[in-house]
């Protein structure tokens, strides 16, 4: 059935309909619906502004209005893990996703409605493996594993066993990222006594979100603006071919990713090996040097 996500008035007749027809009242819901628009930021519109945030939003809103109606009833919304860490070209679908996961805390709230918001992680799909190949590079280098299909319904079992409502789906600390991708996804049926630790508590992941590799994504952020395959980190910005232009881009994708400031020359007069040093002491003690 296609309709409107954002309508309560049509979410509602369209339960309605289906209590009718199953005779029996509503279980539970999935929030599923979202519009990702790849877009730079200053490229955003209102009407792409609009397209994005509604399903979010408006969508967690007509829910969250299933549930006060039916009090018995449970509801998860599927939020995005670019609520933690960003996303290149993909900001204002980040920004609703971060904004989906305050208003599920204070639906629940204000309301008392048993509505969980699990934040995934990327799935691996076969109709995303090109479109998202950088996204999911930078998703891997801040901790978050890129989940097959088989493993993503594994979750879902396992997040059910979790008592936190709100939870980041496929974030493995990086300190412990080989040790957990071993472990992580155990089969379906095991993950239904032994919650996967491939789930994790928004508030645990935000502590921990800092441990992100700052060489992996600076690797990345220069390969994909300059276009290189393999990079030696004792060159400088120059002597790999960037240029005015260039480093402006490389500024900005850093800045995004790193959620700091930078100038040109931080980038332009160092080799990779110092700038990646330099960008690690920065994170580690933000009000110094600026």
């Amino acid at each position: 059935m296609a309709l409107d996500a954002c309508s309560p008035d049509v979410l509602e007749l369209a339960v309605a309909e289906a209590e009718k027809h199953w005779g029996r009242r509503m279980t539970g819901v999935f929030h599923l619906s979202r519009v990702a628009s790849h877009r730079h930021v200053g490229e955003n519109t209102k009407e792409s502004l609009d397209a994005v945030l509604a399903p979010k939003i408006l969508g967690t809103a007509a829910v969250a209005e299933l549930l006060i109606r039916r009090p018995d009833s449970f509801g998860v919304v599927f939020s995005s893990a670019t609520a933690l860490y960003g996303s290149y070209l993909m900001g204002a679908y980040a920004a609703a996703s971060s904004i989906q996961e305050a208003y599920c805390w204070t639906l629940r709230a204000n309301h008392g409605v048993d509505l969980r918001c699990w934040s995934w992680s990327m799935w691996d799909c076969d109709d995303s493996r090109e479109r998202h190949y950088q996204m999911r590079d930078l998703a891997q280098a801040k901790g978050f594993d890129v989940l097959s299909p088989a493993q993503g319904l594994a979750c879902i079992d396992a997040a059910f066993g979790h008592d936190q409502m709100d939870m980041y789906i496929g974030y493995c600390p990086i300190d412990a990222h080989q040790e957990v991708n071993a472990r992580a996804f155990a089969r379906r049926e095991e993950t239904l006594s032994e919650p996967a630790p491939c789930c994790t508590p928004h508030a645990q992941a935000a502590e921990t979100s800092a441990r992100i590799d700052t060489e992996a994504i600076v690797l990345h952020v220069l390969r994909t603006v300059l276009d290189l395959d393999e990079i030696d980190q004792d060159d400088s910005f120059i002597d790999l071919g960037g240029d005015s232009l260039t480093v402006l881009q490389t500024v900005h994708a850093l800045e995004t990713a790193l959620n700091c400031t930078l100038t040109p020359d931080a980038v332009l007069f160092q080799s990779v090996r110092q700038l990646v040093t330099a960008l690690r002491q920065k994170l580690e003690h933000p009000t110094s040097g600026e």
